[in-house]
């Protein structure tokens, strides 16, 4: 089957809701990190980059490309196989 309206970063980010995707991978980091145990590394870890990134202002899209490898590790560590789909999805179309 072919799609007819391809999605290409290149070309441009029509039809691609980066802004929406960032969202929700972003509500997720949340949820895992209130949830996680506050001794668990990667909690550690984000709990302190989140206060930067709020700091800095930088929004979501952004933060999730700078941090995709860290941000896959925790996916990973918690069996999130739909958030590790998401976050394949939103480095192919957006980062």
């Amino acid at each position: 089957m072919t799609d007819l309206n391809p999605r290409d970063r290149y070309t441009s980010f029509a039809g691609i809701d980066c802004e929406g995707n960032a969202n929700k991978i972003m509500d997720r980091l949340h949820q895992l990190i209130q949830a996680g145990r506050p001794e668990d590394r990667l909690v550690t870890y984000f709990t302190a980059k989140l206060a930067q990134q709020e700091t800095l202002g930088q929004d979501a899209l952004f933060f999730i490309c700078s941090q995709i490898n860290v941000i896959q590790a925790l996916f990973d560590n918690c069996h999130d196989q739909e958030a590790l789909d998401w976050l394949a999805q939103i480095e192919d179309e957006c980062c």
